[in-house]
């Protein structure tokens, strides 16, 4: 994510259902934003199609004072395949909590989505991200990504 400056998994979870830990820097003199995010994962063998519900769950950390919590933050990737490649359906609603300038607000609506999804396009072309394959469980839903074998 853009302005991201720290992001981690934390808690139980697995494939499906999991917990994260991110920061998002903010210009001066806007105090940074953080979030406790349930990112929820699912696809269907059938279409080909996945979906991630990353959903604010501000109870699961302590807050602390130099940063202010978010929340309220609900957000749906959806990605379909198109082709060689895949579709990418982006809907989100955050509320950042507090008050913050315009300026700021227009800049982050354009900024967060272009440069985010230029940022993954970038970071899925990595060696380290090739190679790998959707595993469907015999039910059509999506059990995993693995590495190709070799």
């Amino acid at each position: 994510m853009h302005n991201c400056t720290e992001s981690f998994a934390f808690g139980q979870g697995d494939f499906y259902e999991r917990y994260a830990y991110s920061v998002n820097d903010m210009p001066w003199p806007v105090t940074d934003r953080d979030y406790v995010l349930r990112i929820r994962t699912r696809g269907d063998a059938s279409t080909g199609e996945i979906v991630m519900n990353l959903n604010a769950v501000p109870g699961m950390r302590a807050e602390l004072n130099s940063r202010v919590r978010v929340d309220r933050s609900d957000t749906l990737y959806r990605f379909t395949p198109n082709g060689d490649g895949a579709r990418m359906v982006w809907v989100q609603h955050t509320d950042p909590n507090g008050a913050l300038p315009g300026w700021l607000v227009n800049s982050l609506l354009i900024d967060i989505p272009v440069k985010s999804i230029q940022a993954l396009e970038a970071v899925a072309k990595e060696e380290k991200y090739q190679g790998h394959r959707l595993e469907w469980a015999e039910d059509g839903n999506l059990k995993a990504v693995t590495p190709t074998e070799q």
